[in-house]
């Protein structure tokens, strides 16, 4: 069937055939690195989401560590940011998997949000609790050094009140003695 035409043509029709495959190579080509860019971009929108969530756990260690409220309103201010680089990734990429997965991570953005919330009022009821221990400690401590007082008081008087009838009985047991010994002095005068 090439016999047919002659050189040229044949010449300029391989070389159309080839023009036209390279002409689909390199469309074809365009269409993957298309995605290829699309999946890199994608990846650095969901790194800079991954980075929000970081600097969120970073605020909240120092939270823990530095107990200033400074520290937990960054967290949420970083939760924010990541619901809306979050919605912006959504409006970019149309793609279902994309959107699934953005609305899972914006569910647990959520529930970490929540969970840390609650850990700051119990953090707020710990700090009021042992501020109330501490003050009815003081109470407490205040109370028992009074009633300390006061017994010590009372056993000083006691320990006064014995003193003073023991020296009260050795005198009596002293005159008794004298008693004695001049009843022995007169009987042996008698005698």
């Amino acid at each position: 069937m090439f016999k047919r035409f002659k050189l040229g043509t044949k010449i300029f029709g391989s070389f159309a055939l080839v023009l036209v495959l390279f002409i689909s190579l390199v469309g074809f080509n365009f269409y993957v690195l298309d995605g290829i860019i699309s999946r890199v971009l994608l990846t650095g929108d969901i790194n800079k989401l991954v980075g929000n969530i970081f600097n969120a756990r970073q605020q909240e260690k120092n939270f823990i560590i530095r107990g200033e409220s400074r520290h937990s309103d960054k967290v949420f201010e970083e939760i924010q940011n990541f619901g809306a680089q979050a919605e912006e990734i959504k409006g970019k990429y149309q793609e279902n998997e994309v959107h699934t997965q953005v609305d899972q991570m914006r569910i647990k953005a959520g529930s970490y949000a929540a969970a840390f919330k609650d850990y700051i009022q119990l953090d707020a009821e710990k700090t009021r609790t042992l501020n109330e221990m501490t003050r009815k400690a003081g109470v407490a401590l205040q109370k028992t050094a009074a009633i300390r007082d006061v017994q010590k008081q009372q056993l000083e008087q006691i320990r006064q009140n014995s003193q003073s009838q023991f020296t009260k009985k050795l005198m009596m047991v002293d005159e008794a003695n004298v008693i004695q010994n001049t009843a022995i002095e007169g009987k042996a005068f008698r005698v």
